[in-house]
C-alpha cells in the first residue's frame, strides 16, 4: 500500500492505538514531538497555512508575523501531544482517570444529566483534547451521543469505531441523525457536537455567525435543539495543565432565543455558543487545534 492511502485510511489508526499501547507515556511524547518538528518545517504546508490564517483572526493582529509564526509552531506541538496522550489514555483508560479531572461547573453537569435527568447539548469547540474530552465524559458513563461529520471515510470512519470502543455512540449527521438525536435529547440525554468546524460546500452556506468578529460558515443546525422545553446548552472543553494533566471545564447553560426572522435566530443564538468558545480559546490560543480555515486562508 502506498504511504499517502496508508495514512488517509484506517491503517494510521490502527498504528496509533499499537504506539498507544506499547510505548510508555515519555515514549509516546518524544515520537509526538518528532513528529510535530518535521510538519514544522513545513512552514507553507497546508496545516501550517490554516492554523495561521485562524491565529490572525483569533488574535486581531496584536501579534506580529514572528509572533503568529511561532505560536503555529506550538499548536501543530500542541496537537501532536495531544493524539499522544489520547492514544496511550485510550489503551491506559485508568491512567486518563488519574490524569483528568471536572471542575464544579462540569460536574454539575454530569449529575444534570445522569441522576437528574436533564437533556443537554453540550457545543464543543476543537479546544485542548477533544478526542480526551469525548474519551472522558463517556468513562463517567454518560448517556450520549455524538454527531460527528457527515459521510465519514478511511481516517474518520476508523476514529468513530474507536470512539464508538469507548461507548460514545458517534453518528455522522444527516437528518436521519439530527431527528434521531431530538429524541435521544428528549428523553433525558445528551448531546455532544464540534462547533467550530467550517461546513463542506462554503460556497452554498446560508449561515455565517459572527465568531471572533467574523462572519463564519459554521453549523448552527444544533441551536434548534436548545428551543425545546427544558432543554440546557453548555459549552465545554479539555484543556491541558501545565503540569500536563487535563481539566474538563464547562460553561453556565446558555439560552436560546426564539427571533421572528428564522436566519436571525440561527445565527444570533450560535453567536451566543461561539461567544463563550470565544472566551475558552482567547485563553490558550495554542490550544484551538483547528486545521481547517475557519475564515478562508488569509
Amino acid at each position: 500500500m502506498e504511504l499517502k492511502r496508508f495514512l488517509q485510511d484506517e491503517g494510521l489508526v490502527r498504528l496509533s492505538r499499537s504506539i498507544g499501547k506499547n510505548l510508555s507515556y515519555r515514549g509516546v511524547h518524544r515520537l509526538a514531538r518528532v513528529i510535530a518538528s518535521v510538519i514544522n518545517l513545513k512552514a507553507n504546508g497546508k496545516m501550517r497555512k490554516a492554523i495561521k490564517s485562524n491565529l490572525r483572526v483569533v488574535l486581531k493582529d496584536l501579534k506580529n508575523t514572528d509572533e503568529i509564526e511561532a505560536m503555529s509552531k506550538d499548536v501543530v506541538r500542541n496537537l501532536f501531544r495531544s493524539h499522544a496522550d489520547y492514544f496511550h489514555f485510550f489503551e491506559h483508560p485508568e491512567a486518563a482517570d488519574a490524569a483528568v479531572t471536572f471542575s464544579e461547573k462540569a460536574l454539575e453537569m454530569i449529575a444534570d444529566i445522569k441522576e437528574r435527568k436533564i437533556p443537554t447539548v453540550i457545543c464543543g469547540p476543537h479546544h485542548g483534547n477533544f478526542d480526551l474530552f469525548g474519551f472522558s465524559l463517556a468513562r463517567q458513563k454518560l448517556p450520549m451521543m455524538v454527531l460527528s461529520v457527515p459521510n465519514p471515510g478511511g481516517v474518520y470512519s476508523a476514529q468513530n469505531a474507536m470512539r464508538n470502543e469507548s461507548g460514545m455512540n458517534v453518528v455522522p449527521i444527516d437528518m436521519k441523525a439530527i431527528r434521531d438525536a431530538k429524541k435521544f435529547l428528549l428523553e433525558g440525554n445528551c448531546l455532544v457536537t464540534g462547533i467550530d468546524r467550517p461546513v463542506d460546500n462554503v460556497e452554498n452556506v446560508k449561515y455565517k455567525p459572527l465568531f471572533f468578529g467574523q462572519p463564519a460558515p459554521l453549523p448552527v443546525f444544533y441551536t434548534r435543539f436548545g428551543l425545546e422545553e427544558g432543554v440546557r446548552m453548555r459549552v465545554a472543553c479539555c484543556m491541558r495543565k501545565e503540569n500536563g494533566d487535563y481539566y474538563i471545564d464547562c460553561s453556565d447553560p446558555i439560552p436560546m432565543k426564539q427571533y421572528d426572522k428564522l436566519n436571525e435566530e440561527y445565527e444570533k443564538n450560535a453567536q451566543e455558543i461561539l461567544k463563550v468558545a470565544e472566551d475558552m480559546i482567547s485563553q490558550n490560543p495554542d490550544q484551538w487545534l483547528m486545521l481547517y480555515p475557519v475564515w478562508g486562508l488569509n
